[in-house]
């Protein structure tokens, strides 16, 4: 029987966690197979939801990412795509660019 996996929980679009985390089923214990821009130190997972923390990303855009599971007879399941999400990690800077002068009695 080929295995199945599904997403259950996604990644934040926008996210400021270099390690971003997302959740999925699995219809048995499983190998992970990742392939893309994303990896995970995860390389096991049992039947059920599971919890995967992705390799630490720079800043920037990925739409790359899959995975697939494969069973211990060797059975792979079909490419789940992990919908795009950005790392954003830079906190926003604010620069005064003109000086309010003083008020003056009139």
């Amino acid at each position: 029987i080929v295995p199945s996996v599904k997403l259950v929980q996604e990644i934040k679009s926008i996210n400021n966690n270099p390690n971003p985390l997302f959740k999925i089923y699995s219809s048995e214990n499983v190998n992970l197979e990742f392939s893309g821009e994303c990896s995970s130190t995860t390389s096991y997972v049992n039947e059920d939801n599971n919890l995967i923390v992705l390799d630490e990303l720079e800043d920037g855009l990925y739409s790359g990412c899959s995975l697939r599971v494969i069973d211990l007879a060797g059975n792979k399941s079909d490419i789940l795509k992990i919908p795009e999400f950005t790392i954003d990690t830079i906190s926003p800077l604010v620069q005064i660019t003109s000086h309010i002068s003083s008020p003056t009695k009139g």
